[in-house]
C-alpha cells in the first residue's frame, strides 16, 4: 500500500483507491450497480463476495457475464443508462475504457482487475474511471510526465509569420525548430515506453482475494468468503496465470486466516461450520474423485514425464505404482472405495519415490474444506469444476446459464452441481489427454521457425470442447509440455506455441491460441500485441475472445496469411 501512495503523490494521481472501504464500497452503498464480471474463476469468486457483501447491506445490483472484448462494449452500451456506478471484475483494465465505452459524464467505472499491464489512460484517468486494484511499482507503469505534455509547442502558432508580395510565409526561428526537434524525441521515447510497458501480457495479485480483503476491512469476513478467495487463487496457480512462487507468496499471507477457521471445535461451535486448512497435498487431478490410476493418468506432470502417449510409458507407470506398493486392483477403484491403510500413505509413498522418478511439483501446498463430516474438498477441486461448467460444450447452455452453473457450485449447499461439475471435468481431461496423444500420434505440432504451430483438424471428433479460451489455452500448455517431453532437441523448450481449432459453427472460423515457452519462469505472454500486428499487417479482421488478446478468432481463409506474417513478425 505503500508503494501505491508514493505512485499516486509522485504523479499527481488522484483516481486511484487507497481506501477500499472508503472510496469504493461506501461509494456503492444506496446505489444501483451494474456489476460486470469476466467468465473466470477469479472473477466469478470476486463477484460472490461483493453479491453477500450487497445482500448485507440490501444493495440493488444488476449481474452480467462478460465472454470478451466486444461483449463488454454491448453490455454496457445496453445497461448503463440504467446506473450511475459501474463496477468491472476481471474485464476491461488492458482497454482504453473512456475512448472504448464512451460513458456518460455522470457515470463512474470502478475496475477490480488481475491483468497487466493496465492501459495507462485508465491509471491517470481524471476520475470517471476508479482503479481499485493496487497499482505497485511491480506494474512497470511509465510516469505521467513520460506520456502527457501540456505544450504544445510545434504548433504552427509557435512559428512567426511574416508578409511578402500579400502571401504570408512561416518563419521557423532556431528557437522554434529546437522545440519541435525536442518534441519529436519526447515522441520517440514515449512511443518506445509505451511499447516496452505493453509488449508483454501477464496477471498480477488475485482479485478475489482482494475482495476478501474489503471483507475483512469491514469485519465481515467469514470462512466462507475466505474460501471464495482461496478458490480464485487457486485458479490462478493451475491456469498457469501466474508463477508458482507467486502463488506460495500469497498463499503464505493467508496462513493466519485459514487457521482462524481451521480445524479447533468447541461445544459453541456447530459441526457444520465450514472449517479450512492448508498443508500438503497430490498436484494430481481430481484425485480424490476418481481412482488414482486415472488420475495419474491424465494429470499433464505425469502424463508428460512419463511419456505416457507410447507403449513404454504405460509400462513405466505401472512399474511405478508397483514400486510405490499399491496393487493395481486397488489404483483403479474409486479413491474413496481404496483399503483405508493404503489410501492414507498414498501421499507419502509417492513424495518418497517423487525425486526418482523426476515428478517435481508434484506436491504443493493447497487450501481444502470441510463441511461437518463430509470428505474434504480441495480448492483446486473447485477450480476444475467450476471450468468444466463454465466452458461446457452442451449446445442446450447457454453461455449466462454456463455462468451461473459456475456460481451455483461454490456454495456447498449445491452439492449436486458441484459432483456434475466434476464429472464435466473428469470428462475433459480424458478428451484433452486422447487430443494430444493424436496431435503427437499424427506429428502435427511443427516447428516453423519462431515458434511452434499445431491444428486441432476439423474431423477430430472432440473439437468442440475446445471452442472456448480456458479449455484451448490448457490444451495448448498440455501439448507444448508433451512435446518437449518427447523431443530431444533443447531448443523446443525455447519456443512457444501457437495452437488452432476449427470453431463448428459454420466452418467459417477458428479459435487460435499463443501460450508462453517452457523455459519462460515467468508466464509472460507476447502473443496479445503479436496477434494485433500481424492481423494489421495482412489486413485481416480478428476478434479478441479474450482481454490479453493471447485467444483470438481468425476467419479459416485469414489462417494460412496470419500464421505466416507470425512468422515473419517473430522472426
Amino acid at each position: 500500500m505503500q508503494a501505491v501512495v508514493w505512485l499516486c503523490i509522485s504523479q499527481g494521481i488522484s483516481m486511484l483507491i487507497n481506501d477500499i472501504k472508503k472510496d469504493f464500497y461506501q461509494q456503492l452503498l444506496d446505489q444501483r450497480i451494474l456489476l460486470l464480471v469476466h467468465c473466470d474463476v477469479d472473477a466469478i469468486c470476486t463477484s460472490a463476495i461483493l453479491q453477500e457483501l450487497f445482500r448485507g447491506d440490501h444493495v440493488l445490483y444488476t449481474l452480467i457475464p462478460i465472454k470478451g472484448p466486444d461483449d463488454l462494449r454491448q453490455s454496457f452500451k445496453d445497461n448503463v443508462g440504467l446506473v450511475r456506478l459501474v463496477v468491472l471484475i476481471n474485464c476491461g483494465i488492458s482497454m482504453d475504457l473512456v475512448a472504448e465505452l464512451d460513458p456518460p459524464d455522470d457515470v463512474i467505472i470502478f475496475v477490480i482487475d488481475s491483468q497487466r499491464p493496465m492501459d495507462v489512460n485508465n491509471v491517470y484517468n481524471d476520475g470517471q474511471v476508479r482503479i481499485v486494484t493496487p497499482v505497485t511499482a511491480e506494474d512497470g507503469v511509465p510516469p505521467f510526465s513520460d506520456l502527457y505534455r501540456s505544450d504544445d509547442s510545434d504548433s504552427d502558432s509557435d512559428a512567426g509569420e511574416s508578409e511578402s508580395g500579400g502571401e504570408k510565409r512561416r518563419r521557423y526561428d532556431a528557437a522554434f525548430l529546437a522545440r519541435r526537434q525536442d518534441r519529436r524525441r519526447w515522441e520517440e521515447r514515449r512511443d518506445r515506453l509505451l511499447a516496452e510497458y505493453s509488449q508483454f501480457s501477464m496477471y498480477g495479485d488475485c482479485s478475489a482475494l482482494l475482495a476478501y480483503d474489503l471483507a475483512l476491512r469491514m469485519s465481515r469476513d467469514t470462512s466462507q468468503l475466505l474460501w471464495y478467495g482461496l478458490v480464485g487463487l487457486t485458479e490462478q496457480l493451475l491456469l498457469r496465470k501466474v508463477e508458482h512462487q507467486r502463488y506460495v507468496l500469497s498463499a503464505g499471507h493467508y496462513q493466519g486466516q485459514v487457521a482462524r477457521y481451521g480445524h479447533q471445535r468447541d461445544e459453541t461451535t456447530s459441526a457444520d461450520c465450514l472449517r479450512l486448512a492448508f498443508e500438503q497435498d497430490l498436484n494430481l487431478v481430481l484425485y480424490r474423485h476418481w481412482s488414482l490410476f486415472d488420475s495419474l493418468r491424465f494429470t499433464p506432470l505425469v502424463a508428460c514425464q512419463f511419456k505416457l502417449f507410447t507403449f513404454k510409458g504405460e509400462k513405466r507407470l505401472q512399474e511405478f505404482l508397483a514400486e510405490l506398493g499399491l496393487p493395481l486392483v486397488q489404483c483403479r477403484q474409486k479413491f474413496a472405495s481404496m483399503d483405508m491403510a493404503l489410501r492414507g500413505q498414498v501421499r507419502d509413498l509417492i513424495q518418497a519415490k517423487a525425486e526418482k522418478y523426476l515428478l517435481d511439483g508434484v506436491l504443493y501446498g493447497a487450501f481444502q474444506a470441510r463441511l461437518g463430516f463430509r470428505q474434504p474438498l480441495a480448492a483446486a477441486d473447485v477450480v476444475h469444476a467450476m471450468v468444466a461448467l463454465l466452458e461446457n460444450p452442451d449446445p442446450h447452455r447457454s453461455a449466462d446459464d454456463c455462468f451461473m452453473d459456475a456460481l451455483s457450485a461454490l456454495d456447498r449447499r449445491q452439492e449436486p452441481l458441484l459432483r456434475r461439475g466434476i464429472g464435466l471435468a473428469e470428462k475433459l481431461a480424458q478428451v484433452t489427454c486422447a487430443t494430444v496423444q493424436s496431435l503427437l500420434d499424427m506429428h502435427q505440432v511443427i516447428s516453423v521457425g519462431a515458434f511452434l504451430y499445431a491444428t486441432v483438424s476439423d474431423g477430430e471428433p472432440n473439437s468442440h470442447f475446445f471452442a472456448r479460451p480456458h479449455c484451448l489455452t490448457a490444451l495448448a500448455h498440455f501439448v507444448l509440455r508433451a512435446h518437449v517431453a518427447g523431443e530431444r532437441s533443447k531448443r523446443s523448450r525455447q519456443l512457444p506455441l501457437i495452437l488452432t481449432t476449427p470453431l463448428g459453427r459454420d466452418g467459417g472460423a477458428c479459435l487460435v491460441v499463443g501460450v508462453p515457452p517452457l523455459s519462460e519462469q515467468s508466464p509472460r505472454n507476447l502473443f496479445g500485441k503479436a496477434f494485433e500486428k500481424a492481423a494489421q499487417r495482412i489486413r485481416a479482421n480478428i476478434t479478441p475472445r479474450s482481454f490479453d488478446g493471447s485467444v483470438v478468432e481468425v476467419q479459416v481463409d485469414d489462417r494460412t496469411r496470419f500464421v505466416d506474417a507470425l512468422v515473419s513478425l517473430l522472426a
